[in-house]
C-alpha cells in the first residue's frame, strides 16, 4: 500500500503518517501504545492486533520502556498461604470459585 493509499483510507494526511513514521524510525525506544480507544471502535480488534505487530517490528516488546502483552487479571485462588488471609473455606454456589478474605 502506498502513503497515498493510506492516506485515502485512514482520512490522516499523509505528511502527517509521513512524521510519525519517521519519529518512530528515529526514536531511541520507539513504543505504540493503544487501549480502549483503539478497541471500541469498528476495527477495534484489527487495530490491537496491528498495534502488536507494529511494536513487534519497532522491537518495542517486553524491555524497560516498551511494550508487553497483558497478562490474565484473575486466576484461580491459591490454596493456603502464609500471609495470614484466610481463603478457600467457602466455594460459590454457580462457578464453585473459591472465597478470598471473607
Amino acid at each position: 500500500m502506498s502513503l497515498a493509499d493510506a492516506a485515502s483510507h485512514s482520512g490522516v494526511p499523509a505528511e502527517q503518517i509521513q512524521t510519525l513514521a519517521e519519529r518512530l524510525a528515529d526514536a531511541q525506544r520507539p513504543v505504540v501504545y493503544g487501549r480502549v480507544g483503539t478497541t471500541l471502535q469498528a476495527f477495534g480488534t484489527l487495530t490491537s492486533f496491528l498495534v502488536e505487530v507494529l511494536n513487534l517490528q519497532l522491537g518495542a516488546l517486553d524491555h524497560e520502556g516498551g511494550a508487553l502483552f497483558g497478562e490474565q487479571p484473575f486466576t484461580q485462588a491459591a490454596r493456603p498461604t502464609k500471609t495470614g488471609i484466610e481463603h478457600g473455606r467457602w466455594h460459590s454456589r454457580v462457578s464453585g470459585m473459591l472465597e478470598v478474605g471473607g
